[in-house]
């Protein structure tokens, strides 16, 4: 999925890496090369591409579940529907990193201008504002912050059959929590933010002339408009599978949703 090239400059690595829109499926290799200005006999080293995907997708989806950071980004006087819209839409970005098809990565880590830097104990990240908001469907303003965002995660570099590999401290036999992931859940979830989306680009209108002007059951586009004003963090744990038991698209269909978020959890069965 990533193509590019990586090269050790004294203790500092270095990697210009861009989503390598020619491979099909899961393509995984690896690259090698030297920095621009590096002598010409610094020595390269030879990095898993596919080690890096994994890094660069977790560390994003760890920043997009992060609320306050996609609003702090915004800057402050930012509309709240608009910090709801973006929050919402970094949610869904995060589970797309964490497990989405290779594709879907793809199409979303082409969308976001990333630098990556390999250092001796780490991966740096350096993301762009703009770009990454864009991607979220948020159209950038005046507020936005310009300054790059600044990842870090910790890895080590082994060799393992004759490979140089990235592995990040305690990823490696760590226990995972079994996912609860309702996957009619979080479709009617996204749905339900296209629907929103569907109303908030024609103003004016009336359910039923959108649900004719777009070809939507009106009964449908109903009880969908509910459901895409969901608080963020409740969202959130329908995508990563936390949500309570009992909490399923029949259920949430069925629900009369208060418009106040804090209300929103105790009937949904939120603590």
């Amino acid at each position: 999925m990533f193509s590019g090239v990586a090269a050790r400059i004294d203790d500092r690595f270095f990697m210009e890496i861009k989503p390598d829109k020619s491979a099909i499926g899961i393509g995984f290799g690896h690259q090698q090369g030297r920095k621009p200005d590096a002598a010409p006999n610094t020595p390269a080293w030879r990095v898993s591409a596919y080690d890096l995907e994994a890094i660069v997708c977790q560390r994003l989806a760890e920043m997009l579940s992060k609320h306050h950071v996609i609003a702090d980004l915004l800057g402050a006087g930012t509309e709240p529907l608009k910090i709801e819209q973006a929050t919402t839409s970094a949610s869904l970005a995060a589970q797309t990193l964490r497990g989405g098809t290779a594709h879907k990565r793809l199409t979303l880590l082409a969308a976001i201008d990333i630098q990556i830097t390999l250092k001796s104990d780490a991966v740096e990240l350096l993301v762009m504002p703009a770009p990454l908001m864009k991607a979220l469907r948020t159209e950038p303003d005046e507020s936005l912050q310009n300054e790059p965002i600044t990842l870090t995660c910790p890895a080590t570099k082994v060799w393992r059959n004759r490979q140089l590999r990235l592995i990040i401290p305690g990823a490696v036999g760590s226990k995972m929590v079994p996912s609860q992931r309702d996957e009619k859940l979080v479709a009617l979830v996204a749905e339900a933010y296209s629907a929103r989306n569907l109303m908030l680009a024609n103003p004016g209108l009336s359910i039923i002339a959108v649900a004719a002007k777009a070809g939507k059951c009106r009964t449908r586009l109903r009880k969908l408009l509910p459901i895409g004003c969901l608080a963020p963090d409740i969202v959130t744990a329908i995508i990563e599978g936390r949500q309570p038991t009992g909490l399923n698209s029949k259920s949430l269909l069925a629900v009369d949703l208060p418009h106040e978020w804090v209300n929103q959890r105790p009937a949904l069965g939120f603590s």
